[in-house]
């Protein structure tokens, strides 16, 4: 099974366990998910100036990864996982009471 760790422990800091964040190229990266998993990219932001967030899915196998790209272009993947469920987004009229 893929391991799970989420992002904001990349931007907060480093624990002794995110040496088992693994980083590389972009292209091969996401060639990888592609041909392994037939993950595609399905949403992607920028985390302050300095970074991009992209998220990739399989939508028939569940499949999911988080990559974070650096300013320089090194491609960090923090948090991968199973049962992605795509949400479809609609502007809210109002917000919800919390």
């Amino acid at each position: 099974m893929r391991y799970l760790m989420f992002v904001l422990l990349m931007i907060l800091g480093a624990p002794v366990w995110a040496a088992q964040v693994r980083c590389g190229n972009h292209t091969k990266i996401v060639e990888n998910l592609r041909a392994v998993f037939g993950e595609q990219l399905f949403a992607q932001g920028l985390s302050g100036p300095t970074a991009a967030v992209e998220f990739y899915a399989n939508p028939k196998s569940g499949t999911w990864t988080v990559l974070i790209i650096g300013a320089n272009g090194t491609t960090c993947i923090p948090a991968t996982g199973e049962s992605w469920q795509g949400i479809d987004l609609r502007p809210v009229s109002k917000p919800p009471n919390l």
